[in-house]
């Protein structure tokens, strides 16, 4: 007897023990009669042995298998239980087939994604292990994100302005615009002073109408002349 593991469809991981069949892996899986769809998709290399991984990869949907396999198989999508056999040779057929246990299984899984690393599993550094010429004068270490206080902070100059260029550019840009509303400027004023000269000289024309109205003689109609030469 021999200890396999079994994946379920639904990601369960079993160990089973089993008078192992290199000709009958098929039922290990469930499966009721061999099919082509059913075969060894992988082998991978463990402490010089060897796991082999036999799948389906055909199927019906809704039977899919969720568990994620190691790489360089885990994009590929596979049916129904999955079968792990642990082996002495690359040959299954001609090797000596090996405990497979859920503990172990876990621990090559691991190794295959290529390790998970654990939180605070680096050793961290305390203040007391710092060296002096490491530590700023408030104590911490130093790095490009802490600054030492009693270093002073060089400044580029101008770096808070403008360059050269584009100062020159922006005060071009003002004297253009400056020069430009004072032409606005001087137009509007010439064309108010037009107008006024205009309103003034309306206003001559129509004083010297009346004055030329008021030289003119009066009319006499026809009638008060005859009465003159009666009277």
């Amino acid at each position: 007897m021999v200890k396999i593991i079994i994946v379920t469809k639904n990601t369960t991981i079993k160990e089973s023990n089993v008078k192992f069949d290199f000709k009958k892996i098929y039922k290990y899986a469930g499966l009721k009669k061999k099919t082509p769809s059913f075969s060894k998709i992988h082998t991978w290399v463990i402490e010089n042995n060897f796991v082999s991984l036999f799948a389906n990869i055909k199927g019906k949907a809704g039977n899919e298998n969720k568990y994620e396999i190691p790489p360089p198989k885990d994009n590929d999508l596979f049916y129904g239980s999955l079968v792990l056999v642990y082996h002495s040779d690359k040959d299954l057929e001609k090797g000596t087939t090996l405990d497979l246990t859920t503990g172990d299984w876990k621990k090559y899984y691991d190794e295959l994604y290529g390790g998970f690393e654990e939180l605070n599993s680096e050793e961290t550094m305390s203040d007391d292990d710092i060296p002096e010429d490491m530590k700023t004068s408030s104590g911490y270490m130093k790095s490009s994100f802490v600054v030492d206080d009693d270093i002073p902070v060089e400044y580029e100059e101008g770096s808070e302005d403008c360059d050269d260029e584009d100062c020159d550019e922006d005060s071009e840009e003002d004297s253009g615009l400056s020069e430009m509303s004072e032409l606005s400027d001087d137009c509007c004023s010439d064309t108010e002073s037009d107008e006024d000269d205009e309103d003034d000289e309306e206003d001559e024309e129509d004083d010297d109408d009346e004055e030329d109205y008021d030289d003119m003689p009066e009319l006499v109609s026809d009638d008060e002349e005859e009465d003159d030469e009666d009277d």
